[in-house]
């Protein structure tokens, strides 16, 4: 647990709290990030039109991950998922955003290899992600 990277720590925090990581533990699947891949970071500088000066710089990333959901010895699904994210200030943060989104992605993708059940509930999860997250954005 010492030698974690900041975003070993925040996966593991995000994986306690996240109903989908919760769904996945219920059926006893084992989720492993094969690879990460951070295929481009680019910044923007937004300008004053009158003036000419940089009033803040934006960030565009996009990641790719391959993922594995393992549910026993022979039975697993590899897939890859993609997470982009723009009009982020700060580096770091749209980097580690990309990088959830990528991982949420490629899970959805096995989770509809492994049949129906898990993808209806995933589905319903998304749902209510995409709810709480406007919801809160409108705070």
């Amino acid at each position: 647990m010492e030698n974690q990277t900041e975003f070993e720590r925040h996966q593991a925090k995000v994986k306690g709290a996240s109903p989908m990581y919760q769904q996945l533990d219920r059926y006893n699947l084992k989720m492993t990030v094969k690879d990460i891949c951070v295929d481009f970071v680019d910044m923007t500088e937004i300008k004053d039109e009158n003036l000419g000066t940089v009033i803040k710089q934006v960030y565009c990333v996009g990641v790719s991950v391959i993922v594995r959901l393992l549910y026993d010895e022979f039975n697993f699904h590899d897939h890859i998922g993609y997470g982009y994210i723009e009009n982020e200030e700060n580096r770091g943060q749209a980097v580690l955003e990309a990088k959830r989104m990528a991982i949420d992605d490629a899970v959805k993708r096995c989770i509809q290899l492994f049949g129906k059940d898990f993808c209806a509930y995933h589905n319903r999860l998304a749902k209510e992600r995409l709810k709480s997250s406007s919801s809160s954005a409108n705070k």
